[in-house]
């Protein structure tokens, strides 16, 4: 006598839904993703190694020759084709905010390619309405651009996430966590800056599976740079002893 399978409502899917059901699955704990198995690569202890990695001549001598591949680069609007007037005049304004910062647009993408080095890159958006009392080359009072500063990877303490964890609503900037020999941060009442997820732009390079964090290109190096690291050590204290037996520790 064939017999029916009772299913599980659990395992049964939802109807049709224009919104999302799954979820990343980033493996987070207070707002910090924990994907790596060495804690050395894990944030904010990341942001120590893949600092010390970028001071070795070999992986400095291949972030820079990327980096003035970037420069090289000349940075262009274009509208579409058969463009309607209003989209002419937008490109038009996005171009003259572009040379209209007071940093050069040049200057922010060589922050924004941190991102080689770190994995991630935060950058403000600061606005600003267009008069020349403003600092502006223009006089028209339209808001625009007046800087996008980066905020430098060892002040971010944490991303803030939506309770299903798919959604970046913030990002937590601790000052207090900068050697602040000049006490320039000393007066401020906070030390302590939320950022909303509608006033930064964020890039991320690697394979980061929607990881606010990234993933560094210095990650698939490590190991590597560990070694040579501890071989160069060595061969140093070689050379200093004359390679004359080996270090015994006593």
């Amino acid at each position: 006598m064939a017999t029916t399978k009772k299913i599980n409502p659990q395992d049964s899917p939802d109807r049709f839904k224009l919104g999302e059901i799954g979820s990343l699955g980033l493996n987070l704990f207070n707002g910090v993703s924990q994907d790596e198995f060495k804690r050395e690569l894990n944030f904010p202890a990341s942001i120590t190694t893949f600092k010390q990695m970028s001071y070795h001549s070999a992986i400095n001598a291949a972030l820079t020759m990327f980096d003035d591949s970037v420069n090289r680069v000349t940075w262009d609007f274009i509208p579409p084709e058969n463009a309607t007037e209003e989209e002419l005049q937008q490109c038009k304004q996005i171009k003259e905010m572009m040379h209209d910062m007071e940093v050069p647009w040049t200057e922010f993408i060589k922050d924004v390619m941190s991102i080689n080095v770190f994995g991630f890159s935060v950058h403000e958006k600061v606005y600003r309405k267009r008069y020349i009392s403003n600092g502006s080359l223009h006089d028209d009072g339209v808001i625009g651009w007046k800087k996008l500063p980066i905020r430098s990877q060892e002040t971010v303490e944490k991303f803030i996430f939506s309770d299903d964890g798919n959604d970046i609503l913030g990002v937590k900037q601790n000052l207090s966590l900068v050697q602040d020999h000049y006490a320039r941060f000393s007066n401020r009442a906070n030390m302590q800056v939320v950022l909303p997820r509608s006033k930064f732009l964020l890039f991320r390079t690697g394979k980061h599976r929607g990881d606010p964090f990234g993933k560094s290109p210095l990650r698939d190096a490590y190991l590597a740079w560990r070694f040579l690291t501890s071989l160069e050590e060595l061969e140093a204290t070689g050379v200093s002893k004359d390679l004359v037996g080996l270090p015994v520790n006593i």
